[in-house]
This record gives structure tokens, C-alpha cells and sequence, in this order.
């Protein structure tokens, strides 16, 4: 059986990780132009800035304000914007040991 080498990763889950939920999305939209990565636990979206949890509307009720500050520019910065969680939640366990640590 052979395989199209044109399919893209769209959703991460944390190897390992199999309570939190937390996943990281490839996001594209007219609101901004090339990809951006939400960090997702159900319906919730992580926040850029504050690293806090919100509710995501509904993909008619965004705006380019959401857009600033519920998507990372970077997967990178997605993976980072995780650990550093985790880190909040679990003070004492390092987990800023993927893609370059959490900076």
C-alpha cells in the first residue's frame, strides 16, 4: 500500500500525557495570514499572554482580537506555552525540557 506524502499534522497530544486533554491544533483563517497553534482542553482555549484558560466561541463569533490573544505565532511557542502550565501546576517538576526549555 502506498501513501500521498501531502498530509499534514493538524493535532498534538503530549506523549504520555493521558489526563490533562490538552491538545496543540494547526489553525489557518482569513483573520491573519500563515498557520498559528491553539492549545485546546475541550471547548477550552489557552490565552497567549496570561496562560489562562477561556472559552472558545464559535469560529463566526472571532475576531482578530481573539486571534491575538488565543493563538501562538509558533509551534514552539505552543509547546512552551504548555510546559510553562504544567510547570504552574507541578511546581517542583521540570517540564521545560522540550523544543528549547520554556523562556
Amino acid at each position: 500500500m502506498s501513501f500521498n506524502n501531502n498530509w499534514i499534522p493538524v493535532v498534538w497530544d503530549m506523549e504520555g500525557d493521558t489526563q490533562s486533554g490538552i491538545q496543540i491544533h494547526r489553525m489557518d483563517s482569513p483573520e491573519y495570514e500563515g498557520i498559528r497553534y491553539a492549545v485546546r482542553n475541550g471547548r477550552l482555549c489557552l490565552s497567549v499572554d496570561s496562560l489562562e484558560w477561556d472559552y472558545e466561541p464559535s469560529p463566526s463569533n472571532r475576531d482578530k482580537t481573539f486571534y491575538e490573544l488565543y493563538r501562538f505565532k509558533s509551534f514552539e511557542d505552543a509547546v512552551n506555552a504548555v510546559y510553562k502550565l504544567k510547570a504552574k501546576k507541578n511546581p517542583g517538576e521540570n517540564m521545560c525540557n522540550g523544543l528549547g526549555g520554556c523562556q
